[in-house]
């Protein structure tokens, strides 16, 4: 991936995922006006059929960033009716059966807080990539 003298070899094979986040402004108060909403930390992984976790890889992020196709941070505020798009690089085995991709809140308290979606019982949503 990427171009002399920024290229690296993946050890399997580079998925790039790309992931739109959007603020709708049609659930939120109309008194709540247009300041900046902060997100919440991120951890974004790739499941395989045998629950091995894959994280994106650094080394592949950094020359995606250097040639300006990462699109815009996930840590980024938006205003009501803003979006972006961000873009991932996963090294993922050649072979890998069935890639799920799960992208979570990162903080750690948010385990304990019953019905969040990182609680123990409450379900996760996956999409096939």
């Amino acid at each position: 991936m990427g171009d002399a003298p920024n290229q690296v070899s993946a050890r399997g094979e580079f998925r790039v995922v790309t992931i739109k986040t959007r603020f709708d402004e049609n659930t939120i108060s109309s008194t709540r006006g247009n300041a900046l909403l902060y997100p919440n930390s991120r951890v974004v992984t790739v499941s395989d059929e045998n629950g091995n976790q894959y994280f994106p890889s650094a080394e592949a992020q950094s020359v995606l960033e250097k040639s300006q196709a990462q699109g815009t941070a996930m840590t980024i505020p938006l205003r009501p009716g803003e979006t972006y798009s961000t873009s991932l690089v996963f090294d993922l085995p050649a072979d890998i059966k069935s890639p799920t991709l799960l992208i979570r809140e990162g903080e750690l308290v948010t385990h304990f807080v019953i019905g969040h979606e990182n609680s123990l019982l409450h379900k996760k949503t996956r999409f096939q990539i």
